[in-house]
């Protein structure tokens, strides 16, 4: 089989197929963010993937801070759960605000940015920002975006595709998507262009109790 035939058989048994030791779908409606990023590492056989923290109350990704970008070599789920508390941990200050306890803290982002085969690759991330009450997944689906799943998040969703992308491929994918029809309005202003500074996107994966990022992201389509 050659390379291009098995990419593509890649794409459809993680989208549409099943796991044939298992016969369950390996994407489906209801999974959580964490659950959809460890599917795709391990399938495509991930060596090491990137992440970063930011503050849950800023306008990441559009707040103009600079955010390092770090790597770790990828252990399952469970490696991204325990990063995500030492992350919590590390950065968490409490508060007694008229005699209520108040704690603030950084949250996890897994980065676009992932190493498979010894190479640098890039993960099709994308962040909306429009409104519940302006939800329409047909205006998702006008941007032509690559088969993926669309996730809910506390006030918008998300979008991660399948195809893992080289760094070139993936910046004229963001810039495409800058030219389009009411960028703007799905994504808010500046996200796309600070994508393309940082060279990576990063979406969160867990929800965060006394944050305004409560609610885990779950997958609710596929496109």
């Amino acid at each position: 089989m050659s390379n291009e035939l098995l990419w593509r058989y890649k794409q459809d048994t993680l989208f549409g197929g099943k796991d044939m030791s298992t016969d369950q779908e390996i994407l489906r409606i209801g999974m959580n963010a964490s659950e959809v990023v460890s599917r795709i590492f391990d399938y495509y056989g991930i060596e090491q993937f990137s992440h970063t923290e930011y503050d849950p109350e800023s306008t990441y990704p559009a707040d103009g801070n600079d955010q390092t970008l770090l790597r770790d070599n990828w252990s399952g789920i469970d490696g991204i759960e325990r990063l995500s508390e030492a992350t919590r941990n590390k950065t968490i200050q409490k508060f007694d605000i008229e005699g209520a306890a108040i704690s603030i803290h950084n949250i996890l982002a897994i980065g676009s940015k992932v190493v498979v085969g010894g190479k640098t690759k890039q993960l099709q991330m994308l962040d909306f920002d429009f409104s519940e009450d302006e939800a329409n997944m047909d205006e998702i689906k006008s941007l032509r975006l690559s088969q993926g799943v669309i996730l809910r998040t506390d006030r918008s969703f998300h979008y991660y595709g399948l195809n893992l992308l080289n760094d070139d491929d993936w910046r004229k994918w963001i810039n495409k998507l800058l030219f389009l029809k009411d960028t703007k309005k799905l994504f808010g202003t500046e996200y796309l262009e600070l994508c393309l500074k940082r060279g990576y996107s990063a979406l969160r994966i867990f929800g965060y109790e006394g944050t305004s990022k409560k609610k885990t992201p779950v997958v609710i389509a596929k496109i």
